[in-house]
């Protein structure tokens, strides 16, 4: 069955199908204050979540011998972290629809390759001693989201 697209100006609208009601303008500047109060935290999640994998890759290509200890302590954070980068999916999705998550995800990986940008121009020791240094900071739980006092408020909003 086909469903005929309404003849408004909203080329999203279909026939018979209503979108949520909006916001009274009250109840939308709450809104807006909440999504300002938790972008810290959604953007901490975010950003962690890129790095934390670009860093495993960087380590990997870094000292080849080690590659494997990389990946899996990137398989463990993700394990223990992958649940609070979910969520902050859900609430930008909630508080900042106008927002892509691709275009969240480009930004969180700019943010990772400026801040790697440096361990990678470092010459081959640095890196390697970085890395070391990184890897058993992700295995250990260091830079855990939960750990993190605007992630914490982030996952504390009900979405």
């Amino acid at each position: 069955m086909r469903c005929a697209r309404k003849r408004n100006n909203d080329a999203s609208a279909v026939a018979g199908v209503r979108g949520p009601a909006p916001l009274s303008p009250a109840a939308q500047a709450r809104q807006d204050e909440v999504g300002k109060r938790l972008a810290p935290g959604m953007t901490i999640a975010l950003n962690n979540a890129a790095l934390v994998r670009e860093a495993a890759s960087l380590c990997a290509r870094a000292h080849p011998a080690s590659a494997q200890l990389y990946r899996q302590a990137y398989r463990d954070w993700e394990d223990r972290n992958g649940a609070v980068v979910k969520r902050a999916y859900v609430l930008l999705a909630k508080y900042f629809p106008k927002t892509p998550r691709s275009e969240a995800d480009a930004i969180a990986l700019r943010s990772a390759y400026d801040t790697l940008g440096v361990v990678n121009r470092g010459v081959p020791a640095q890196r390697i001693k970085w890395c070391a240094q990184t890897g058993a900071d992700i295995a250990n739980g260091k830079i855990d989201l939960i750990n993190m006092e605007q992630v914490a408020l982030m996952l504390r909003e009900k979405a």
